[in-house]
C-alpha cells in the first residue's frame, strides 16, 4: 500500500514538472507590411501666356462712315470699298470731327489711315484708330423741292437712312431712283404723349435694320423737312 502511495506521488511530481518546462506559446506579433512610397502627381502642364493679337496697319482705305440709328449699340461705322465693315475713332479730335463730318453727310467718300485693332468692343469686334483722314469727295448738297404742294405715296419702294440729327432733322427716305425726302410717322390720335404707335415702331426698326421698305402715305413739300419735304407715313412694310 505504502508502495503504491511513492509510485503515485512520484507519477504527480514527474507530470508537474514536464507541464512547468513546457513553455507557454506565445502569437508573435503582427509585422505590418511596409507602405509603399506614394508617388507625387506629375505637374500641370504650362500653359504659354496669352498674347493680345497685335494691331494692323491701315494704308489709305477708301469708304464711307455710315451713321447707325439712335437705338444702336454703336453710332457708326466705316464701310470699306470691298464691303467690310470697321467701328472707326479718331486718334485725336480733330480727327474725330473729320469722321462726323462724314457721318453726317451720306456718301462722303473718305480715305483712312492709322491702325485696325482686331479685338474690342466695336462693329462687328474690331475698330479702326484713325491717325490722318482725309476726304475723297462728297455729295452735292440736296437741292429743296419747290412748293407748296402735295401727292400721294403708293407703295414707294426704299430705305430709311438716319441723320446726325442737327436742325431737328434725324432720317430721310431714299426712294429707290436715288431721290430723298424727309418722312415722319405722327402717333396714333388718343395715344397717351410719348406712346410709339405700330407705324411709328415699323419705321424706327426700318432704320436701325437698314433694310429696303415700302410706303404709303401723303408727300407735302415747302416744309420743314429734308429738302423741304416730308412724307406722312400712313403705313410701311418690309419689301
Amino acid at each position: 500500500m505504502v508502495r503504491l502511495t511513492r509510485l503515485l506521488a512520484i507519477a504527480l511530481l514527474l507530470g508537474a514538472c514536464t507541464t512547468a518546462a513546457t513553455p507557454t506559446s506565445v502569437p508573435s506579433p503582427a509585422v505590418a507590411a511596409p507602405t509603399e512610397a506614394a508617388t507625387p502627381a506629375p505637374p500641370p502642364p504650362t500653359q504659354p501666356p496669352a498674347t493680345a493679337t497685335p494691331d494692323l496697319p491701315v494704308d489709305g482705305w477708301t469708304g464711307s462712315v455710315v451713321k447707325l440709328c439712335a437705338m444702336a449699340q454703336f453710332d457708326d461705322y466705316f464701310l470699306h470699298d470691298d464691303g467690310e465693315r470697321y467701328g472707326i475713332s479718331g486718334a485725336a479730335p480733330e480727327l474725330e470731327a473729320q469722321i462726323e463730318g462724314a457721318r453726317c453727310r451720306p456718301g462722303t467718300v473718305i480715305r483712312v489711315w492709322g491702325t485696325l485693332d482686331p479685338e474690342t468692343m466695336d462693329v462687328q469686334g474690331r475698330q479702326i484708330i484713325a491717325e490722318r483722314v482725309e476726304v475723297v469727295s462728297e455729295p452735292a448738297m440736296p437741292e429743296p423741292e419747290p412748293g407748296p404742294g402735295q401727292e400721294p405715296v403708293e407703295g414707294w419702294l426704299g430705305r430709311i437712312v438716319p441723320l446726325c440729327r442737327y436742325d431737328h432733322l434725324d432720317n430721310y427716305f431714299e426712294r429707290e431712283d436715288g431721290v430723298r425726302f424727309g418722312i415722319y410717322a405722327p402717333p396714333v390720335p388718343g395715344e397717351p404723349q410719348g406712346a410709339v404707335g405700330p407705324t411709328q415702331e415699323a419705321l424706327y426698326i426700318a432704320e436701325c435694320e437698314g433694310y429696303p421698305v415700302r410706303i404709303w402715305g401723303m408727300l407735302y413739300k415747302g416744309v420743314d423737312d429734308y429738302r423741304g419735304t416730308e412724307i406722312v407715313v400712313e403705313r410701311i412694310e418690309k419689301d
